[in-house]
C-alpha cells in the first residue's frame, strides 16, 4: 500500500535547486534520472505557482511525489481504486502546463 502525508504547506516559488531536490531527492542529479531538458521545463512550468507541501521527515531525502486528478495523464496511476487521486505522469504534466492544457495548481507536490 501507499501512504501520502500532507503536513505543512510550503508557499514559495520553485527555483532550480528546489526543483532538483524535488525531482531527484537530496544529493542526486535529476538530469541523470530524467534527462537534460526536464529540469528546465519543470521550472518553467511550475517555478512561479508550484503547490508544494512537506510530507514529513521519513522520506525527506527521497524524490517528491506529484498528486493530481488526471486519469488520462500518460504515466499516471490511481493511488486507490475509485479515489480519483493519481500519482505519476510528471513529464506529461510538465508538457500539459507548458501547453496551457493544465494549470500548475492542478498538481500538488
Amino acid at each position: 500500500s501507499t501512504a501520502v502525508a500532507l503536513n505543512a504547506p510550503i508557499q514559495r516559488g520553485m527555483d532550480v535547486r528546489f526543483a532538483s531536490r524535488l525531482l531527484a531527492g537530496a544529493g542526486s542529479d535529476p538530469t541523470k534520472i530524467w534527462g537534460g531538458t526536464l529540469l528546465a521545463n519543470f521550472v518553467a512550468a511550475f517555478g512561479r505557482e508550484a503547490l508544494v507541501v512537506f510530507g514529513g521527515p521519513d522520506y525527506e531525502t527521497k524524490p517528491g511525489r506529484m498528486l493530481h486528478r488526471f486519469a488520462d495523464l500518460e504515466g499516471a496511476r490511481e493511488i486507490g481504486q475509485g479515489s480519483g487521486i493519481f500519482v505519476g505522469g510528471l513529464e506529461a504534466a510538465v508538457s500539459a502546463v507548458r501547453q496551457s492544457q493544465a494549470r500548475p495548481d492542478d498538481f500538488l507536490f
